[in-house]
């Protein structure tokens, strides 16, 4: 009997384009590893040029003179992974844990239905202007208890 391969569209909606373009200008520094046959750790500096909507990936350009224009398509989750999170621009990017998706506008909470404001409609809270939390200071008294940490 022959078996067939079904082409079944993804369950996951797809990443937020206008999301995914804010991330262009990103600096990222990759290992060699990252390339298929290479082993080292040395570090390749770059950054994301561009989003491709028709896989879902970044387009990587390298620093290097030796790469030229050659652009390599990352996944999310090494965008996120491989981002130089000592870039100084680096707290102007949007990088949760999960992509954001077009679906994700909209959130149900507990019977409660929230939609996601427009970005234009956004500001930027600077450290220092939030409000500030003390800490709870500890009421439990003196009790003492032991944890067991062994397997």
């Amino acid at each position: 009997m022959a078996s067939t391969v079904s082409n079944m569209a993804s369950k996951k909606s797809p990443i937020d384009s206008k999301w995914a373009d804010s991330l262009v200008g990103l600096s990222m520094s990759v290992p060699d590893y990252w390339w298929k046959d290479y082993n080292s750790y040395n570090l390749n500096d770059g950054r994301i040029v561009s989003f491709d909507v028709s896989n879902s990936r970044w387009h990587l350009l390298l620093d290097t003179l030796e790469d030229g224009d050659d652009l390599y398509l990352m996944a999310y989750k090494a965008v996120c992974l491989y981002s130089n999170k000592q870039s100084s621009s680096f707290a102007n990017f949007i990088l949760p844990h999960n992509p954001i998706r077009e679906s994700d506008d909209v959130i149900d909470a507990s019977g409660t239905r929230y939609k996601r404001s427009s970005a234009e409609e956004w500001t930027q809270v600077q450290e220092g202007d939030g409000r500030s939390i003390d800490p709870i200071p500890w009421t439990g008294g003196n009790e003492e208890f032991s944890v067991n940490t062994s397997l």
